[in-house]
């Protein structure tokens, strides 16, 4: 495009940002699937010319101003635009309440992320569980749907909105409207989604909805995301080929000539005070923090739980005189030792764990404080004020006491080698 001729003014941008006839395109094999769906019921056809969109605004609407709470469940495939969504509708939340649209605090990475918030959550707050999908298997998994469960009946009482985004299928959260992904417009940033209703034995198809997520860019005061395509920045523009006027424009940059161009997005990245850029920051570190690998989110708490026992409940690190160190217990016997994990598990943690996963942190608690000066220095340096309230990165953590645990173990075979050594020596003299 070129400057002078196509943005001269602001009206000139205000212009670029209308939305013109939409266009909503979509995968080639979808559109396949909806075409056999047309032909095995008539009244599909009917409801996929049905547009909701005005019913969906009066639907939350309504239940905001009955201080109902509102749950969504938005479905569809990676790249499809479903968090956008969810943000959209959760920004409208927000604004309806007058509270910030802060993207750090809305997001959850996943259930654990958002349970520890609901402590603390006040009256009216909206959170988007991003990605929320289940394992099909493992320890826990059972007690993880189920606790999804009993997390509803929290929010509808503190009137806590929730918007979970899954890659798959509707889950049972208890939501009543499921948005599924039907196409978008990434000229005009519209979004098409399908209407199902989630009361139902199974999804009832209603209608269609089309939402404006390019208004999560602009009414926070950015232009920049329609000529460049978001914060990703996929045609790798440079600062100086964004037009003057479209950076002046944009509220949430100070400097318009401050633009990183060595980024792989856009060049404000860094400097941009946007809640769209907050949220892809956010984004970028469970990214990091999936491609690591390591234990899952359970797993990593059961070492915690374990580690907190040690140091807090059911052990004291006892010195003697020649400086070296050991744990031991304060419980009687193993007996009392499960008796006393059992009660004070539900104190360390929100979760709820299985009568198998209390039994590992019950093992993995007395396995921890075998042995002198076994993970004292964890105990003394990595967790010196560490509670389950917070939201932490444990894989250091982990991998340190993964390492120390092969060491204990690596030790503890080279004295029974040199043991046993001795031993033959002595029975051969």
């Amino acid at each position: 495009m070129n400057e002078k001729t196509q943005f001269k003014t602001k009206e000139d941008v205000e212009e670029f940002l209308k939305i013109k006839k939409p266009n909503f395109k979509t995968d080639h094999f979808e559109e396949m699937i909806m075409q056999d769906l047309f032909q095995s019921d008539d009244s599909i056809k009917v409801k996929l010319h049905r547009d909701l969109s005005k019913d969906i605004d009066d639907w939350i609407k309504s239940k905001l101003e009955k201080k109902e709470n509102v749950s969504l469940n938005i479905k569809g495939s990676t790249r499809s635009g479903k968090s956008l969504v969810g943000l959209k509708i959760a920004r409208n939340i927000t604004k309806f309440y007058n509270k910030p649209f802060d993207t750090e605090y809305i997001t959850c990475a996943n259930q654990k992320e958002f349970r520890q918030k609901l402590q603390n959550a006040n009256f009216g707050d909206v959170f988007v569980i991003d990605e929320n999908v289940f394992s099909d298997v493992g320890i826990g998994t059972g007690t993880e749907r189920q606790q999804l469960k009993d997390i509803q009946n929290i929010v509808a009482k503190q009137n806590i909105h929730t918007i979970y985004i899954t890659p798959r299928h509707f889950l049972p959260t208890g939501a009543e409207i499921g948005l599924a992904y039907w196409g978008k417009d990434s000229k005009n940033w519209l979004s098409r989604f399908l209407v199902y209703h989630l009361k139902s034995a199974n999804p009832y198809l209603l209608g269609y909805t089309v939402l404006n997520v390019g208004e999560l860019f602009k009414g926070e005061g950015c232009a920049i995301y329609k000529y460049i395509g978001g914060c990703t920045n996929p045609h790798r523009y440079k600062t100086q080929d964004i037009p003057k006027k479209i950076r002046e424009y944009s509220s949430c940059i100070e400097n318009i000539n401050a633009g990183d161009d060595s980024l792989n997005a856009c060049p404000f990245y860094n400097v941009c005070n946007h809640p769209m850029v907050k949220y892809e920051h956010k984004k970028d570190s469970w990214i990091k923090k999936e491609m690591e690998g390591g234990l899952d989110e359970r797993q990593q708490e059961r070492y915690f739980i374990a580690l907190k026992l040690i140091k807090k409940v059911m052990a004291d690190v006892i010195e003697n005189e020649d400086g070296s160190k050991f744990i031991r217990f304060t419980a009687k016997s193993g007996k009392d030792l499960w008796n006393k994990i059992s009660f004070y598990i539900p104190k360390l943690s929100s979760t709820k764990l299985t009568q198998q996963e209390q039994f590992e942190i019950f093992e993995l608690t007395k396995s921890f404080s075998q042995d002198n000066e076994f993970l004292t220095s964890i105990l003394e340096e990595l967790l010196p004020n560490v509670t389950f309230d917070e939201y932490i990165d444990t894989n250091n953590t982990i991998d340190k006491l993964k390492s120390l645990n092969k060491e204990r173990e690596d030790n503890k075979n080279n004295n029974n080698e040199s043991n046993n050594n001795n031993k033959n020596e002595n029975e051969d003299q």
